[in-house]
């Protein structure tokens, strides 16, 4: 294990590539005939008037009229303003997209512009941030990371965070210590976290006089891939809960 590390844990995992996967889902439900809209949503009038909104642009797909059973609300930090929950606070995160051509792992297998299958994370509980070293599968790319800082909007990038990042991402991994890394990308991203947990439950809100059934799905913070399965499975069920409901007031 790297230096001044007390204890470790090895286990089976996965890597997912995130621009490929989330083009497949897409793919997907596009094949089982979603459609998809790109409009900004008002929030002044609250969760309501998003959802009169919503059904203006929906009206204007296709020639029938949608009838939407329930909808679901995935704005993750949106949800601060759309529906005013004010536990929901960003998780600031910097990681760097790099190009390491040539490494040898650990286990002294050889070198090779292929990234070895493993991932290295270790978490300092101390500070805000994580050190993470992901391979992009199917490249010969790695996410390096990270930081975890709780309540930062900071948009730019910290060039010194950089530095920082590839020196711990070095100390973790021994092979690094040597190699060249090239820093193809640095991205900044919000992770939607929420305390209490993630809120994942069903509402009745009352537009222009009618009931509509809502299922909110945010807040999961930076476990959003982990738990998406499970998840969205849940919601499905509260979708379908909320459809014995409609069907019930309309009987």
């Amino acid at each position: 294990m790297p230096p001044d590390t007390y204890a470790g844990v090895l286990y089976d995992s996965i890597a997912i590539n995130p621009s490929k996967y989330l083009a497949s889902l897409l793919s997907r439900v596009t094949n089982l005939g979603a459609s998809t809209i790109r409009a900004m949503l008002p929030t002044e009038a609250g969760l309501a008037g998003a959802i009169e909104e919503a059904e203006r642009l929906l009206s204007q797909v296709g020639t029938e009229k949608v009838e939407v059973a329930a909808f679901v609300n995935c704005t993750g930090l949106g949800a601060r303003e759309l529906v005013k929950d004010e536990n929901v606070f960003p998780i600031r995160g910097q990681t760097l997209l790099a190009c390491i051509p040539s490494v040898t792992s650990p286990l002294n297998q050889p070198s090779s512009p292929l990234p070895p299958p493993a991932i290295y994370t270790r978490e300092d509980a101390a500070t805000p941030s994580i050190t993470y070293i992901i391979p992009r599968p199917g490249t010969s790319t790695y996410v390096l990371g990270g930081t975890k800082q709780v309540n930062d909007w900071t948009v730019a990038a910290d060039k010194t965070t950089t530095l920082e990042i590839i020196e711990r991402c070095r100390a973790l991994w021994p092979a690094l210590r040597e190699a060249e890394i090239e820093v193809l990308a640095t991205q900044v991203g919000f992770r939607p976290g929420r305390k209490g947990g993630a809120r994942l439950e069903a509402e009745e809100v009352q537009v222009n006089g009618k009931t509509k059934f809502v299922v909110h799905q945010y807040g999961h913070g930076g476990a959003g891939y982990q738990n998406s399965i499970g998840s969205a499975e849940k919601a499905v069920a509260l979708v379908g809960e909320c459809v014995r409901k409609r069907d019930d007031k309309e009987v």
